[in-house]
């Protein structure tokens, strides 16, 4: 009994100092880990003291771009404070100001940092180096390969920053071969495929014959999943791809069975009512009493909404 009671003491003991030392370690890092963010946040307070006066000189055009190259020279943490005061101020500004700050950005040091982090670094960097060329607009031939490779990557966070970084190519079929890789992934929320819908016209303003003959194409392709092809139709609904609007009221009309799935069928009259097209209430009118719960109600919103339109567009004619 008393070897028991000793065995027990000296087990009691050893974890006690085991645990005294791991909370030493532990102490030791916490304090390591808080003296190194004091010191880095006290150096970014000088970065940032000492960049903020320059950028305005540069915007006065009082010195050149390339001041800023031998200023940043290889710091990472330079670099970081550099891109996050631009960024700070570009929200302040717009037009030839913001193009201005913007080719800050583009400096050469920035770039092959960027780069470095596409080829080297770890998922979490990747997906900085990917928002850093979406942002900037960089798409070079390098570029290209190295985010054509993530679009297929497993990790869908990656793949989704490459594709948004892609959309930013002047070249369309750079974007069309993106966006329909990315597309035809599994597990994509609606919002992640409306803000990539967003990024694909190249001009917000405008829109090209090209663009919605691809998504025309797209949309119609019998190897989607029903849900897939309700979920285009909805994003280019909701993001105002107005030259889609016969080819959506066509497939409304359409008597292929590739049109008639009620989460289809739904979506094609939501898409009459948002793009405001008195001229499908017909049709739609015809799907009043349709066995679908939710397709009715699609037609009951709509035919509110057009039939205002319809009483508007007679007003004005």
């Amino acid at each position: 009994m008393g070897l028991e009671i000793e065995g027990a003491m000296q087990l009691l003991i050893l974890v006690t100092i085991l645990l005294t030392v791991a909370t030493f370690i532990l102490f030791t890092l916490t304090v390591v880990m808080r003296l190194k963010q004091n010191r880095d946040e006290k150096r970014m307070n000088g970065y940032r003291e000492k960049f903020l006066p320059l950028i305005f000189e540069y915007m006065e055009e009082n010195i050149e771009v390339s001041s800023f190259e031998n200023l940043l020279g290889s710091s990472a943490l330079k670099y970081r404070v550099f891109e996050e005061t631009i960024i700070k101020l570009l929200k302040n500004v717009e037009g030839e100001e913001s193009e201005k700050l913007k080719r800050l950005l583009m400096i050469d040091p920035l770039y092959k940092f960027h780069m470095k982090q596409l080829k080297e670094g770890n998922n979490v960097v990747k997906i900085e180096a990917c928002n850093y060329f979406r942002y900037t607009k960089i798409v070079r031939g390098d570029v290209l390969y190295i985010l054509g490779k993530f679009v297929q990557s497993d990790n869908i966070y990656l793949a989704f920053s490459a594709v948004s970084a892609l959309l930013a190519s002047d070249n369309l079929s750079d974007r069309i071969k993106a966006l329909e890789t990315f597309i035809k992934r599994e597990g994509i929320s609606k919002m992640a495929l409306l803000e990539l819908f967003y990024r694909f016209k190249h001009d917000n303003k405008n829109q090209t014959k090209e663009e919605a003959a691809f998504l025309e194409a797209l949309i119609s392709d019998k190897s989607l999943s029903t849900k897939k092809r309700a979920l285009l139709i909805r994003c280019v609904s909701e993001s105002n791809y107005y030259l889609m609007i016969k080819p959506l009221q066509n497939w409304l009309e359409s008597r292929d069975e590739l049109w008639k799935e009620p989460e289809v069928l739904s979506a094609l009259i939501d898409s009459q009512r948002i793009f405001l097209n008195s001229m499908a209430i017909e049709i739609i009118k015809a799907y009043r009493n349709y066995p679908d719960e939710d397709v009715r109600k699609s037609v009951q919103e709509a035919v509110h909404v057009l039939d205002q339109e319809f009483t508007f567009e007679k007003a004005i004619a």
